[in-house]
């Protein structure tokens, strides 16, 4: 019974949240599956219009985890951008980070907005047009969500 309803309220929450998410000048977030294809299309072409600046402030060892966590990369992906002879420096690191992410859809691109909220807020803003609320995960949910952060915060106080 506690799965079921666990279930029920990722589920509620992961509602509230595809809500939340949208362009700014675009339509509110609809049943219509292209529309939604579309925005994710227009902010992935604006990630693409800052990508020189993101791969120079992105950090992928920091960013990683959280993706790995959210199932949007595995583990060969994480080896192949922090350890691969091809990517010898961050900045090339997190430029096949991005290219990762952008082949996997939407949950990609979900789960690099929510990251870009965490850890590089002003880029998040810039993108969406929207402060950074931390309020929900779209992916993970909320009790994972706080999870995640307390990890993030255990393992930089012993970091």
């Amino acid at each position: 019974m506690q799965l079921i309803s666990l279930i029920l309220s990722l589920l509620e929450i992961y509602g509230r949240c595809l809500k939340a998410f949208s362009v700014p000048g675009s339509q509110p977030v609809q049943n219509d599956s292209s529309s939604f294809k579309e925005r994710c299309e227009e902010l992935w072409e604006r990630v693409e219009g800052v990508r020189h600046k993101l791969t120079r402030i992105l950090n992928p060892a920091k960013l990683t985890p959280y993706l790995r966590q959210c199932k949007v990369i595995d583990e060969e992906d994480e080896d192949e951008v922090l350890n691969s002879t091809q990517y010898p420096l961050r900045i090339s690191k997190a430029g096949r980070l991005l290219d990762i992410l952008r082949a996997q859809g939407q949950r990609g691109l979900q789960a690099f907005m929510e990251s870009l909220e965490f850890y590089h807020p002003e880029q998040y803003t810039q993108l969406t047009g929207k402060k950074p609320t931390h309020r929900c995960s779209l992916i993970l949910g909320k009790k994972l969500l706080t999870l995640h952060l307390q990890t993030v915060k255990l393992l930089s106080y012993f970091g």
